[in-house]
């Protein structure tokens, strides 16, 4: 904080791994902050290095520990709950999912803003009354037989509720088995998990049959059997989840996602113009001709999310929303933010970010979502060009993380910061680096995903509108080979 107050618009701060190491000289136009975490050399990058380093030298403090893990917020930005609201807008009657922390506490609000019921385990009963508290959450449930007894009234009466679980997500999802294979009915259409598996073995998950305080106890007096219990734990929990998938449960883990965030100042007033803002701009997009239906569906989607976010009272902290966007959306919404504060209808500057696991933000090969089947799936040159590249054009602050929701050495995230102030300068930055910010995910996926999927046929459509539109934009496209006439050499 003490750089940061001195700071002048010449100088640029760097952090490693949480450790201010100065302000250097470098051009006004050049980031005010540059972020490296937890990047270590390929060949220490396993899980055991980072326990090793962690507990036995010492090179990593706590607070290295959750910057290597939580990337977002160690890049000064803190990806309010609200985000996870968006993901659930389109979802069937039931969701069931555990996890009521920082971030996943918005799961339970999420149920109500899509009009659907939602049950989420937490084994920590200070979470669940906190979130209670805050409004969140409509109903707490500690006994399975009542919890399974409400779903059904639930469903039956269309009721639209959140209910809290006190108990553990695996004896939930075993017990939803069981009422399957008595009655064939189909409790819950959509499953997730918010646990914290990046780091299972150290409070991020908690196996069942012990209570938090005996698993916190069992972490430190005996860490292998700790390890083992999370490990028996996971694989029950995997086989329920994979028996319900087979009538009918759609399930996923916490994923990556289009958004942008939008955090002005400290005045309520001024979010409800921005959010007013993004509305006029969204209607006015969704009106285009010869838009793509999948398009036209996420401007509808975001259309509902922004209209009814206020009235949820989502914001925590600073003022702040989040929003998912294609890249004509994220320009335009920018540039109409910028132009608000050119004409002082908007009071303060405007930062604008996204998630480090959001477009080209992160070279993850086990998330579901990264839908490469080549070998390069394991590179990690998305995030690092990326960065590069965002850095080059002028972002406010740039940042480049390993190991973010998913553990160190299993993925590379990057993410960055834009300040708006309402300048010409604003107005260029909007353009080159969200338009940069979403291009590189093209470059990356387009020559490496199977052909016949259809993400890579509306990437290669979104890809070709955007060269059309913009002819400084020239993106290598693959060339698709028959696969017969491969089979036949």
């Amino acid at each position: 904080m003490k750089y940061l107050s001195d700071m002048e618009t010449d100088q640029t701060l760097v952090m490693n791994s949480g450790h201010p190491l100065g302000m250097y000289p470098s051009f006004k136009s050049s980031p005010r902050l540059i972020i490296s975490n937890g990047m270590v050399i390929p060949n220490y990058s396993k899980r055991e290095d980072y326990d090793r380093i962690v507990d036995v030298r010492g090179l990593l403090t706590a607070v290295n520990d959750d910057i290597a893990r939580r990337p977002v917020s160690s890049a000064v930005l803190y990806l309010r709950p609200a985000f996870i609201n968006v993901c659930l807008l389109n979802s069937p009657q039931q969701k069931q999912t555990s996890g009521l922390g920082g971030m996943s506490g918005a799961q339970a609000k999420a149920a109500t803003i899509a009009g659907c019921i939602s049950v989420i385990a937490e084994v920590c009963e200070e979470a669940l009354l906190k979130r209670q508290a805050q409004g969140w959450l409509n109903e707490i449930i500690s006994d399975l037989d009542l919890l399974i007894d409400r779903i059904r009234v639930a469903k039956t009466d269309k009721i639209v509720t959140s209910i809290g679980y006190f108990g553990n997500i695996v004896d939930l999802w075993e017990r939803l088995v069981v009422e399957y294979d008595k009655t064939q009915q189909v409790l819950v259409e959509l499953g997730s998990d918010q646990t914290s598996c990046h780091n299972p073995f150290n409070g991020g998950y908690y196996p069942s049959g012990l209570t938090v305080k005996e698993a916190q106890n069992m972490m430190k007096s005996d860490a292998n059997k700790f390890k083992q219990l999370c490990q028996q734990s996971l694989v029950r929990q995997i086989n329920a989840i994979n028996r319900l998938s087979q009538t009918g449960l759609y399930f996923w883990d916490y994923g990556n996602a289009f958004l942008l965030e939008a955090s002005s100042s400290c005045d309520p007033k001024d979010l409800d113009i921005t959010d007013n803002i993004a509305l006029n701009v969204l209607k006015q997009l969704v009106e285009r001709d010869g838009i793509p239906k999948e398009v036209k569906d996420n401007y509808m989607d975001n259309i509902k999310w922004i209209s009814e976010a206020k009235e949820h009272k989502l914001v925590v902290g600073s003022q702040a929303r989040i929003l998912y966007s294609d890249q004509i959306g994220r320009v335009s919404i920018g540039l109409a933010f910028n132009e608000a504060i050119k004409n002082k209808t908007i009071k303060s500057p405007i930062i604008l970010s996204r998630d480090h696991h959001d477009v080209s933000g992160a070279d993850s090969p086990f998330r579901e979502t990264s839908n490469i089947y080549d070998g390069s799936a394991f590179t990690a040159d998305m995030a690092v060009s990326t960065v590069i590249g965002n850095s080059g054009r002028g972002c406010t602050w740039v940042a480049l993380h390993n190991g973010g929701g998913v553990g160190l050495g299993e993925v590379i995230n990057c993410g960055f910061g834009l300040v708006l102030d309402g300048s010409q300068e604003s107005h260029d930055k909007v353009v080159n680096i969200l338009g940069w910010d979403v291009l590189t995910l093209f470059i990356h996926y387009l020559p490496h995903s199977a052909a016949s999927t259809r993400p890579l046929v509306n990437r290669k459509q979104t890809i070709q509108d955007i060269m059309l539109h913009n002819s400084k934009v020239r993106v290598t496209l693959p060339n698709e080979v028959d696969d017969n006439v491969v089979n036949h050499l």
